[in-house]
């Protein structure tokens, strides 16, 4: 028998807050669009915030200004496309787990991984756009440099250099970083004046510290993407719970029994079903390593012991027993406790429900007899039964006993040809015979008393 009920009914219109429709038509309409527009907003605020760490806070400065708008451009991509296969712009975000949190950072170190490989290996990020002033502000030219490079480089070896040349912005050097060790290896080879040697050092030497630089953008970046859409996420959930949370009268106050797995999972569920009005006020544990342990901001008050005690002090209305692993005996010992303390209580399903994500605050139950039986529950075939008993007379001895009297109720009900009650006591006799004739009228029966 279930303890609680739907409040819900066949034909009644289910409210807003539990379908989870909580938005205007208008906004879901464009969800996912709204959704993407975050992610990138996110991305770009991630990518800043990495630049301006591994910069020193001085992306005005060097070559940043003039790298970051290049990175941008292809990492913003490279991330949509994988954060759209890990599915991240699905889900409703008020929602939100520990799962959902696992899939950005998988979603991000893999986005991470993909853009450290086209640094390393197709040359994409071996373009930096670096200001003459960043290399002792050389006097260079398209001829002069051609020179420079043939001096460094062998001639079965080419790097790709250029010029361009903007008024605005002055002088700047577009090379390849990818090869900037052969260029470092080959001045050091040449015979070149000191200085010319001193002007390709510097070059080499502050293209190295480029380089160090976006490897270090790209580790920040990986964490402030995982913290960005995190924080996100865990916002809106917090702003779901606090502002569209429908209360209906006053909050039923909840103790529960068990601080383990299952506690823990009854309560989240508590949590989250803000609407129904559940209010858990702590829990007790017999494990002294959990007292006075939280769990969601939800203490462990004392021992199972100290129940009736606890319920008295902090104004419970129901308790909610979550030990499904507990034996028999430790469930009696309990179902004894709960019951001194005169209130509602209820326990929640199998642990395999729990963990399988099918339970919820609706399936708890009241504790049933089975649960404390001191062995398993036996499964009886009732077709044999009903072969067994149908248009056949039955004799029961110690009919107006008590287990007497309930055989006669179950043998009734497979439709006997006629049912014979023994019985040494006449007023039991009595009774149960007219039970039986008023609940089964189609049986026949006789009383006899010996």
């Amino acid at each position: 028998m279930m303890l609680m009920q739907s409040d819900s009914k066949p034909g009644n219109k289910v409210p807003a807050t539990e379908q989870g429709n909580v938005h205007p038509k208008g906004i879901l309409r464009y969800r996912k669009t709204l959704i993407i527009l975050a992610h990138l907003g996110c991305f770009f605020g991630a990518l800043l915030l990495a630049f301006l760490f591994a910069f020193d806070m001085q992306i005005l400065r060097k070559w940043a200004i003039y790298q970051f708008p290049i990175i941008l451009a292809i990492a913003i991509p490279v991330k949509l496309i994988i954060f759209a296969r890990f599915k991240q712009y699905h889900g409703w975000w008020r929602y939100v787990g520990l799962g959902d949190l696992l899939n950005i950072a998988k979603a991000s170190l893999v986005s991470t991984i993909i853009l450290v490989a086209i640094w390393y290996f197709y040359g994409i990020y071996g373009k930096y756009i670096v200001p003459e002033s960043t290399v002792g502000q050389l006097n260079t030219t398209m001829k002069q440099l051609e020179i420079d490079a043939k001096k460094a480089l062998s001639r079965d070896e080419e790097v790709r250099l250029g010029l361009k040349h903007e008024n605005l912005k002055g002088l700047r050097n577009i090379i390849e970083v990818s090869r900037i060790k052969e260029l470092s290896k080959k001045i050091d080879q040449q015979p070149i004046n000191s200085r010319e040697r001193k002007e390709q050092e510097v070059r080499v030497a502050e293209l190295r510290q480029a380089q160090r630089h976006i490897e270090g953008v790209l580790m920040l970046d990986l964490f402030t993407t995982v913290v960005f859409l995190s924080a996100l996420r865990m916002l809106i959930r917090l702003y779901h719970e606090e502002f569209f949370s429908e209360s209906h009268g006053t909050a039923r106050r909840f103790l529960i029994v068990g601080a383990g797995n299952a506690g823990e999972a009854l309560l989240r569920e508590m949590l989250r079903r803000r609407d129904a009005n559940y209010e858990v006020v702590g829990f007790v544990d017999d494990d002294p390593a959990k007292q006075g342990m939280s769990i969601h901001g939800i203490t462990v008050l004392g021992p199972v012991e100290q129940l009736p005690k606890i319920c008295e002090k902090s104004s419970i209305d129901e308790i909610a027993i979550a030990i499904p692993s507990a034996t028999r005996k430790q469930l009696r010992h309990v179902v004894q406790i709960c019951q001194g303390t005169a209130l509602r209580f209820s326990t929640v399903p199998s642990l395999t429900d729990i963990a399988s994500g099918k339970f919820s605050v609706s399936q708890m139950r009241h504790v049933d007899i089975d649960d404390l039986l001191g062995r398993d529950v036996v499964q009886l075939d009732m077709q044999q039964l009903e072969k067994f008993l149908k248009d056949k007379v039955i004799l029961v001895t110690g009919a107006g006993g008590s287990i007497g009297s309930e055989m006669c109720r179950q043998v009734c009900a497979f439709g006997p040809k006629l049912l014979l009650l023994v019985e040494q006591a006449e007023n039991p006799l009595f009774f149960i015979e007219g039970e039986l004739r008023k609940s089964f009228p189609d049986v026949q029966m006789k009383a006899v008393i010996c």
